[in-house]
């Protein structure tokens, strides 16, 4: 994301709850939306977003939202995060 912490920090979790987005009781960092199509996993790292879904509808849904909302570069597939 290119905006300043105050809002990567403050206004993206109460964007993400206000469509639905559960937020993790174990990391406060992730969030998860279910529903029948499917679940998909935003997780907040620094100033990224990492996030994957069993569902293409909804990647294709979140990716439209927050590039809406906020100013985010699309850096591509992430294949490898901490060791998974």
């Amino acid at each position: 994301m290119k905006q300043t912490p105050e809002i990567y920090y403050e206004r993206l979790p109460t964007f993400l709850e206000d469509q639905g987005y559960v937020r993790s009781s174990q990391d406060k960092i992730v969030f998860v939306l279910t529903n029948d199509s499917g679940m998909l996993i935003v997780h907040l790292y620094g100033d990224n977003i990492n996030f994957g879904s069993t569902s293409q509808e909804h990647v294709e849904r979140f990716i439209e939202s927050i590039t809406k909302e906020f100013e985010v570069s699309m850096y591509g597939v992430l294949n490898y995060f901490l060791g998974l």
